[in-house]
């Protein structure tokens, strides 16, 4: 026969071991739901960046004026400051072309020492009667002059578009 003492010594070791048994199940379920929530750094990274638009601030009339980068046609120097043309309008900010082209390199193209215009934007361009060419944007009356220095790059943006859609 089983004395009370032995059982009660049976019950802990049984008890402990299930205990231990139970920790081991929760320490690896807790792993898997870590492992399970956890992305890598670089995949986070990247989802962070692509559905974050990148905005730019400006003040008009007294008020700041968030402008996405997305719906912005132009960026214009004129004196001091920087024309922004939007799709809502006209803002000016204080960063210098330089700055910005850096920030927005791969959407914007150069197209003169004091404009650059979205990629996207551009429906085409021509040769004036003086020879001096001119890029038509979308969407807007205006055309903005190349320089013969910057007539290159927008020649071969029309180029890959051109490989692009054929």
């Amino acid at each position: 026969m089983i004395t009370s003492d032995e059982m009660i010594r049976e019950t802990t070791l049984t008890s402990s071991n299930q205990l231990v048994a139970n920790q081991k199940l929760l320490n690896n379920f807790f792993k898997r739901l870590k492992s399970f929530n956890k992305c890598k750094e670089s995949e986070c990274r990247d989802v962070s960046k692509a559905t974050r638009k990148k905005k730019i601030k400006s003040y008009v009339g007294g008020k700041l004026r968030v402008t996405y980068l997305d719906d912005v046609i132009y960026f214009k120097s004129e004196d001091k400051y920087t024309v922004v043309k939007h799709k809502e309008g006209i803002s000016v900010i204080d960063n210098t072309l330089i700055g910005l082209e850096t920030e927005v390199g791969k959407q914007f193209i150069r197209i003169h020492r004091n404009a650059l215009v979205a990629k996207e934007k551009i429906i085409g361009y021509e040769k004036t009667g003086n020879g001096q060419f001119r890029v038509m944007l979308d969407g807007l009356d205006e055309q903005l002059n190349v320089s013969r220095r910057h007539e290159s790059g927008v020649r071969k943006l029309f180029r890959k578009s051109k490989d692009f859609l054929s």
